[in-house]
């Protein structure tokens, strides 16, 4: 039970947080610096619209496998 309720609200937080308080159109994802030439390093970029799309559909199958194996 707290398993599910604890993917629920992680989804939803991440969801709130980049809606409404996170202000630039693209979304980072990932770990490293900044090199010499100004170039970040590992890191992968996707909209606002498509991390929430990715978040929603991470939650609805966690969720989905975490019902079905219980």
């Amino acid at each position: 039970m707290l398993v599910g309720l604890s993917i629920l609200l992680m989804g939803i937080v991440s969801i709130i947080y980049i809606t409404g308080i996170y202000e630039p159109d693209m979304v980072f994802n990932g770990y490293g610096e900044i090199n010499g030439d100004g170039e970040e390093t590992h890191y992968s970029s996707e909209t606002k619209k498509e991390y929430v799309y990715e978040q929603i559909i991470t939650v609805l199958a966690l969720g989905g496998f975490y019902l079905l194996g219980s």
